[in-house]
């Protein structure tokens, strides 16, 4: 069932958007430090406007407090000022530590004394400093104002006294406490108790999932050695806002004044991301690259590019994130950010001692949002498109590249190489993918109630033998896991161990009804499972099957009777002795295994799945396809060739496998004539062959589906509107779909519409047809 968006959400979102009064003012303020001195002689100060007239009052300035003026008689009450520093180091006499560099880390505090109506920029000193504490230190700055009246999603929240409660509220969202909290409209509590630790800030909205929906920034809101980050609730979409002491270390917190604003979807001239640590984007908006620079040799360090712009056609903001859970590396590590050439370098530094960190490969990393100049920017609606898709089953295939033979950060890379953008790759180490679902990590990911929530999740291997000899790297045949949102790879072959190699995922999403579940324990390595009303498992579908575990496992699933016996088979190196001679073997009685099912009867509609013989055999089957004997052409083993009319495998849809005879671990790759060619490694033997297996075929756009675009069933990009010609009318609509940016212009399927299919297509069209 489609979920949509209703009538009143679309009204709320459009109030959200409001009307245009002021629109964002941006811009950096550049600091000269001329002396040591803590005064406004000391300092030259220029602001270097993105757009909208304000200026940075330097009589009234000085070290490490820049004030603002915004051109309104009350700055400080009629918007929120969100500020980053500019620089990822800096080196000043003032700082009284010689040639060596600090962190400065900004906030946006307000000013006193004549200029009380006004912000300003103050920065600190960030990490373990004693035993002088965490000074006022000059600093590049980058600010951007966002007026009340263009109806921002944006506060700043003030306390009365020093870590106290939080009393009032500058912005466009309602303080709440305990007891008066909704659940409705914009509201911000603080429930200022020591658990969850002081400083946390709740944010709800009504219309809007701060994972999908847009980007968070935040920032301290005091002259004080602060910081703040944000998260989101991987279950809810709500978010919390977290004030922390500069100094401070793991999961201390201040309950203190602190800023933020939503950058809605549909913002006009802002392009802007969520990121995680290993440079794959969540929610994007704009076209935009993120790079891992220097990695793996330099640790925490990214590069950030925006097609038509750099430092001087915009403002670059960023915020760094924190886990909802407020454990990992990202718990005290501030983010800074500073021009490079024709784009932008961040930086993740551990606190207290403030070094390059690599972060966890899944988590997210830092949120930016880059300001035009020149455009008048105020709040955008929402399209919230992923809401028709929560119920839909998707597919996707994903490629691994190996780039270093070490398990960190920049050591390898992954890409979804086709399928449905549902699916997408979030983070990534050495045999463990972690995967997105519609632009949001899977609520899983902490607790592994996948099976409870969004749905479950099922892959196979797509590929037979993984070489990964040139990095000096693990190679050989791999199994497939999955678990807490991760898809997992772990080598089936002599050496066991996590092994980087390619390949498919199918989600299946629990408001379809099907018979599924996930994390479900196997007592004994044994689990046996009866559809309701299933009279016959041979004759009446398929039950798939994966290790929910991240461990080296594999699942045969056996038809019987009235249900499914499932039998979990460990893949490492076990060894077994017999006449003097060592075989190595898959262990049956494997405990404390869990595994994740989905049930496919055969009056699915679209279905194409069977239950195959070792002989190649059909034991019963739905869907039009053929099976035949083969030989791998490059390794020799046995393989079962399967042809499904008018899929190629080389492109289309992916496979899910199950041994239904033995201890096998399945993988399929594609065949040179587009058919899926099957094989399966014998656990007891390390003899790849055929066995007994069943399978199900998925679609990139779930059951009943074919190729998305009619010059994909035709493997042949110049006859481009299938019309049985190559002609300029294939040109003209190739270059529609290509401007549109339609996924069918991917001529060379590597995932993106650009230059290289424009390439792609005239050489086809060329040579008068494919």
């Amino acid at each position: 069932m489609k979920i949509r968006t209703s009538a009143g959400v679309c009204m709320a979102l459009a109030m959200l958007a409001g009307q245009a009064f002021g629109q964002v003012k941006h811009g950096v303020v550049n600091c000269v430090e001329l002396a040591a001195a803590d005064t406004a002689a000391a300092i030259n100060l220029t602001a270097l406007s993105g757009f909208g007239t304000w200026n940075v009052i330097s009589a009234s300035s000085n070290r490490g407090d820049y004030v603002l003026d915004f051109g309104g008689t009350a700055d400080n009450t009629s918007g929120v000022l969100m500020v980053s520093a500019y620089q990822l180091e800096r080196t000043e006499p003032s700082v009284g530590a010689g040639a060596a560099p600090y962190y400065p880390v900004s906030v946006a505090g307000r000013a006193t004394a004549t200029n009380s109506t006004r912000y300003m920029i103050s920065s600190f000193k960030s990490g373990n400093t004693a035993p002088t504490g965490n000074p006022e230190v000059n600093t590049n700055a980058t600010v951007a104002y966002f007026p009340n009246t263009d109806g921002w999603l944006a506060a700043a929240l003030y306390n009365s006294a020093n870590n106290g409660v939080i009393t009032s509220v500058v912005g466009n969202v309602t303080l709440r406490t305990e007891a008066t909290i909704t659940g409705t409209g914009n509201e911000v509590l603080d429930p200022n108790v020591a658990s969850p630790p002081a400083g946390i800030y709740y944010l709800h909205s009504s219309t809007i999932d701060f994972r999908r929906d847009g980007v968070l920034l935040a920032c301290g809101a005091k002259d004080e050695n602060n910081r703040a980050s944000w998260s989101t609730s991987y279950v809810t979409g709500d978010a919390y806002i977290w004030c922390q002491d500069l100094s401070a270390d793991s999961s201390s917190g201040e309950n203190d004044p602190a800023a933020f604003v939503f950058i809605p979807e549909g913002t006009r001239g802002v392009t802007m991301g969520t990121v995680t640590a290993t440079a794959k984007k969540l929610f994007k908006q704009g076209d935009f690259t993120v790079s891992m620079f220097g990695q793996p040799a330099t640790d925490g360090t990214f590069r950030i590019t925006i097609a038509g712009e750099s430092p001087s056609t915009g403002t670059m903001l960023v915020s760094p994130y924190i886990r909802p859970d407020r454990s990992g590396t990202t718990i005290d590590n501030p983010v800074w950010v500073q021009p490079d050439r024709d784009g932008w370098l961040l930086t993740t530094r551990d606190q207290p001692g403030m070094g390059l960190q690599d972060l966890t490969g899944w988590d997210v990393a830092f949120s930016f949002a880059f300001f035009k100049n020149g455009v008048a920017i105020t709040p955008g609606t929402p399209a919230r498109a992923y809401r028709d898709h929560f119920g839909d089953v998707a597919a996707a295939r994903f490629t691994v590249t190996e780039l270093s033979n070490g398990n960190g950060n920049g050591e390898m890379d992954v890409v979804r190489s086709a399928g449905n953008s549902i699916l997408d790759i979030a983070g990534v180490n050495r045999g463990d993918n972690q995967i997105s679902y519609l632009g949001a990590l899977f609520s899983s990911v902490y607790d592994n109630s996948l099976d409870t929530r969004e749905g479950v999740m099922l892959g196979s291997v797509s590929e037979f033998v993984r070489d990964n000899t040139v990095t000096a790297g693990v190679s050989g045949w791999s199994t497939f896991s999955f678990d807490n949102g991760d898809a997992v790879s772990h080598n089936a072959s002599i050496t066991g161990g996590e092994i980087n190699s390619n390949f498919a995922t199918a989600f299946f999403p629990v408001s379809k009804g099907y018979f599924q579940n996930a994390d479900v324990d196997m007592p004994s390595g044994l689990l046996t499972l009866n559809p309701p009303n299933l009279t016959d498992a041979v004759a009446e579908g398929v039950l798939m099957a994966v290790n929910w575990d991240n461990n080296n496992r594999i699942i045969q699933v056996a038809s019987s009777g009235n249900g499914y016996n499932l039998t979990s088979y460990e893949a490492q190196n076990i060894t077994y002795t017999t006449g003097g001679t060592a075989y190595l073997m898959g262990d049956t009685s494997v405990e404390s295994v869990e595994a994740g099912y989905v049930y496919l009867p055969y009056s699915t509609p679209g279905l194409i799945a069977g239950q195959i013989a070792a002989d190649g055999s059909k034991r019963s089957s739905v869907g039009s396809f053929t099976i035949t004997q083969g030989t791998e052409a490059n390794l020799g083993f046995p393989v079962v060739k399967l042809s499904i009319s008018g899929v190629d495998a080389r492109r289309d849809g992916v496979l899910l496998l199950n041994a239904s005879e033995g201890a096998f671990a399945m993988a399929w790759q594609p065949g040179a004539n587009g058919e899926f060619q099957i094989a399966g490694l014998d656990l007891h033997t390390q003899q790849v062959g055929t066995c007994a297996f069943n399978f199900a075929y998925i679609s990139y756009e779930g059951f009943g589906v074919g190729p998305a675009c009619g010059w994909q069933a035709l493997n042949c990009p110049a006859d481009y509107n299938v019309d049985g010609g190559v002609d300029g009318s294939d040109i003209g609509a190739f270059f529609a779909d290509w401007e549109s940016g339609s996924t069918c212009a991917d001529t060379n399927l590597d995932g993106g519409v650009d230059g290289g299919d424009v390439e792609n297509f005239f050489t086809a069209w060329e040579n008068g047809g494919c």
